[in-house]
């Protein structure tokens, strides 16, 4: 039986994915994944997103260079506006979207993380699927009910009212199966998905998480990927 926090959360994580996918954005890396674009299609669409990381990072250092401070949603709301634009957006844009999204309707106890191919599992092949998603390896979602006490790199510990938020694969799900809908999309065989790598994508953005160690320079380097 789902308990009552747990339904808010759910419902809240259903109604902002659904205001996220309902901008019509294009993702490169899910037509990759998927094979439902051509190769000249999908490179259309990733250099479009390639150019609004560029002007992203530059409106971010411009921001610093300004008022010493990282204005965390000014930022994220410019992306917005450019990614709708182009109607272009990956896993990246869309959770930091999302999160901006839950923030907004009040939520808390939230965080954006990566998820990452340990180098073991960089160095498998195990069927087509994973060799497509191998391409780029990475992948943000947006956890919301975290326990306080959550540790961000260990699932088990985020509490029985967490909820995956994932725009990309259309998922709003307890955080367990969640995960478990974004390894198998991926094709991650069950019995590696414990070298599936976890860690705090943005931490500046969200109350009650005191991990600083996030920087842009994922989002800069691995522009292609996420």
């Amino acid at each position: 039986m789902v308990g009552p926090k747990l339904q808010l959360n759910l419902d809240l994580g259903r109604r902002v994915v659904d205001e996220v996918k309902s901008l019509g954005l294009e993702s490169s890396t899910l037509h990759t994944l998927r094979g439902s674009k051509t190769d000249q299609e999908i490179k259309e669409i990733n250099d479009a997103i390639d150019k609004n990381r560029e002007l992203f990072i530059d409106y971010i250092d411009e921001s610093i260079k300004e008022t010493n401070t990282l204005l965390a949603e000014d930022s994220i709301d410019y992306l917005k506006s450019q990614s709708i634009k182009d109607k272009v957006g990956n896993c990246a844009e869309q959770s930091l979207f999302v999160a901006r999204k839950l923030r907004e309707k009040g939520a808390k106890k939230v965080a954006t993380l990566l998820l990452s191919l340990s180098d073991q599992l960089k160095n498998e092949n195990f069927n087509d699927v994973f060799n497509r998603f191998k391409i780029f390896g990475n992948h943000v979602i947006v956890v919301l009910g975290l326990k306080r006490t959550a540790n961000l790199h260990k699932p088990e510990t985020w509490g029985k009212n967490a909820v995956i938020v994932d725009s990309w694969l259309d998922i709003a799900e307890p955080a367990i199966s969640g995960l478990n809908k974004i390894f198998d999309a991926s094709g991650i065989p069950k019995e590696h998905r414990k070298d599936i790598e976890i860690k705090d994508f943005a931490p500046e953005l969200f109350d009650g998480f005191k991990e600083n160690t996030y920087s842009w320079d994922w989002y800069k380097q691995d522009k292609s990927r996420g």
